[in-house]
């Protein structure tokens, strides 16, 4: 009888120790999220290449040609007038408005005449007095573009040596690295889903955003390995930092953007606006995911 209520007795106190559940693990479904953008990403880009036989469509510096800049203040029908200029070769006609006033960019091979273009446009009535003519050789463009991939190259070396040197460990390179290398990847694959061709001005913005990228990374993994408080007040605190940096970068470009004041900031502004909003999934699911993975992996805990 006394065994039998000993026995009883012992249910209760088993039950008080369930198993423990497993702790979930938010940094797979980030690693996911980022990695289907990248996968897009990648098939925007060899969709190009396969149709153009390009990953990303050349501006007039990197492939040569002709450009002429008309400023005016009435307006062009750009339709008929491409049409009417086709008869010199193959050109395209864009017009841009905005507080600087209204431009008609007209781009073609290098080797068309282009007083031939001005007296054109003088036939209908345009003004060329304000055209400004730029000329740029295919074998002059494609010594630029040689050159920006060799700087792309060594700012991903350097900057991993860099942040290495800072860390001494190989995760936070690894993934400061990835993030960035998925920022470039992801913002020329949008620059061409919006037409945005890569010139001498956005390669400009594209290291700014490499830049960038690597600075909110480095804050990021600068608050999770030397902050003193817990896993999750560290991740909470870097991303209020950074998003706030990001989100208060993104409304003056904006405001530059929608100024057009210049061809080339309005690229600029444009292939920027275009980063910022990549690198807040970049650094805040890529680079955070790889961190929560190492803390993860050396025993750490988000809470």
């Amino acid at each position: 009888m006394e065994e039998q209520q000993s026995h009883e007795g012992s249910q209760p106190i088993h039950q008080q120790h369930p198993t423990t559940p497993k702790q979930k693990k938010p940094y797979r479904l980030m690693l996911l999220i980022s990695l289907v953008i990248l996968i897009f990403s990648a098939y925007v880009l060899v969709n190009q290449y396969t149709t153009t036989g390009e990953w990303v469509k050349k501006g007039l510096e990197l492939r040569g040609g002709l450009s002429i800049a008309v400023k005016t203040t009435q307006e062009i029908n750009v339709k008929n007038l491409e049409s009417d200029l086709s008869k010199y070769g193959q050109i395209t006609v864009k017009e841009t408005s905005g507080f600087g006033g209204r431009e008609v960019l007209i781009d073609g091979p290098s080797d068309i005449d282009s007083s031939k273009i001005l007296d054109e446009l003088k036939l209908k009535n345009i003004n060329t007095e304000k055209a400004s003519i730029r000329s740029v050789s295919p074998t002059l463009g494609e010594s630029f573009f040689s050159q920006i991939q060799i700087g792309i190259i060594v700012a991903f070396i350097l900057m991993g040596i860099v942040v290495f040197l800072l860390f001494r460990n190989f995760i936070t390179p690894t993934s400061v690295v990835l993030a960035a290398g998925a920022d470039l990847i992801e913002t020329l694959a949008f620059m061409n889903v919006f037409g945005i061709e890569l010139s001498l001005a956005s390669f400009a913005a594209l290291l700014m955003l490499i830049g960038y990228s690597v600075d909110t990374d480095i804050l990021q993994s600068t608050r999770v390995f030397k902050g003193t408080e817990s896993m999750k007040e560290r991740f909470r605190s870097s991303v209020k930092t950074g998003m706030t940096m990001t989100l208060t970068t993104i409304g003056v470009l904006a405001v530059l953007f929608i100024s057009n004041l210049n061809p080339i900031l309005t690229q600029i502004s444009a292939v920027l606006l275009i980063g910022l909003v990549i690198d807040m999934a970049s650094t805040w699911l890529t680079n955070s995911g790889l961190l929560m993975w190492y803390m993860n992996r050396k025993g750490g805990t988000q809470e």
